[in-house]
């Protein structure tokens, strides 16, 4: 087996990111360990139209390829009618065309939809190809509809294995296993980072005029960044004067009701907003920080994900504060290798955040058994090592 392609409608590669970084760290793990690698977006990425957004091209030794009419999804909705059908027409077209020359040996599958799902283990079955689904996230636990009852429930059990960012997904591929009498065979891909793009020589400002938090998030979360900003309110209050960087995306409508929650607690003199920034300059941002937030609410959402930003932020060898939650519990220690809240609690955030910026000899520690960690738990060359075992079992 040499030949692996990479199948989404979602992730917008090469030009996206979370998803995309994800997509790409997955691909650049396959290539390390001798495989070939290839992306098909089955539709558009839903990115802003530019001349150089391409339908067809390679980064960092990745062949991408959008088979249907447009590289960007368009505005329009005819347009994105006419790229759906396209797009899965000449996907079948493409993808056969690589296994009548030997040229496709796995398929990889990233999607949280069912029918995408049950469609392209089909299409696999017909060519004799191998098909395994991953999954980051359960997504019957933020919505609870048809489709996403069907991808927890069914999807597992129309391919030959399934990928699981966590635990918690882990679990649940057991249980349906032992519901249905069969085995899914599963290979864990944690959270991924490129530990190159992390240098040893980290930036430190000593300036207090200059020193920084720095939270990266989507701003979907409206309760993580209403919790943050309470935090920036109360050490104002106290006589701190912290900034926060605050990096990440989001919609128009949801990035307004960020910016409207720092003007009502009055606290713009005290917050950057930097939108949505690309990885060497976000990575940047980080090591120049002093502490890194990452504050998370113990809920059914939080224990099934594992967010990328962690990585990163662990990567940067920075006082890393956020909530003994969901997966992060399974790798870190507090006050050995990150700062753990008790509760997601404002008060007690605050608490950690005046610890941190008062005890910056036992942080820098801290931090730096933060990065040995993150070395070597989640880089994508080491996180593969088993994979061509795995493969074997199928």
């Amino acid at each position: 087996m040499k030949h692996i392609v990479i199948i989404s409608e979602s992730s917008s590669f090469p030009w996206g990111m979370a998803s995309t970084s994800r997509v790409k760290l997955i691909a650049r793990g396959l290539i390390h360990i001798g495989y070939s690698v290839q992306y098909i977006g089955l539709r558009g990425a839903d990115v802003e139209h530019s001349s150089d957004k391409k339908r067809k091209g390679q980064v960092e030794g990745i062949n991408y390829f959008y088979p249907g009419i447009f590289s960007v999804r368009s505005k329009y909705w005819i347009c994105r009618r006419l790229d759906d059908i396209f797009g899965k027409l000449f996907s079948i077209i493409f993808l056969t065309n690589l296994k009548l020359h030997n040229k496709i040996d796995l398929i990889i599958l990233y999607t949280r939809n069912y029918f995408v799902v049950k469609y392209w283990s089909t299409i696999a079955k017909i060519l004799n190809i191998k098909i395994l689904l991953e999954i980051c996230e359960w997504p019957i636990i933020i919505t609870n509809t048809t489709n996403t009852s069907l991808f927890c429930s069914k999807a597992p059990l129309i391919v030959h294995g399934v990928l699981p960012i966590s635990n918690f997904i882990e679990d649940q591929i057991e249980k349906i296993s032992i519901k249905h009498g069969i085995k899914i065979p599963s290979y864990k891909i944690p959270i991924l980072i490129d530990s190159g793009k992390f240098p040893e020589s980290r930036i430190n400002k000593s300036s207090a005029d200059q020193l920084y938090m720095l939270y990266s998030g989507s701003a979907s979360y409206l309760s993580i960044s209403g919790l943050i900003f309470d935090v920036m309110v109360m050490l104002k209050n106290d006589g701190y004067r912290y900034k926060l960087v605050f990096t990440g995306g989001g919609n128009r409508d949801k990035y307004k009701k960020i910016l409207d929650q720092v003007k009502v607690r009055k606290i713009d003199d005290l917050v950057e907003f930097t939108g949505y920034l690309e990885e060497d300059v976000l990575i940047k941002k980080m090591l120049n920080a002093s502490v890194l937030l990452a504050p998370i609410p113990n809920d059914l959402q939080t224990e099934s994900r594992f967010p990328t930003k962690l990585g990163y932020y662990l990567a940067c060898g920075k006082p890393v504060i956020t909530n003994a939650f969901g997966e992060a519990k399974n790798y870190l220690s507090d006050n050995e290798n990150v700062l753990f809240v008790e509760d997601f609690n404002p008060n007690l955030l605050k608490e950690k955040i005046i610890y941190a910026f008062n005890n910056e000899e036992k942080c820098q520690l801290i931090g730096e058994n933060a990065r040995r960690l993150a070395f070597r738990e989640f880089d994508y060359k080491v996180t593969f090592n088993g994979f061509k075992s795995f493969i074997r079992q199928l």
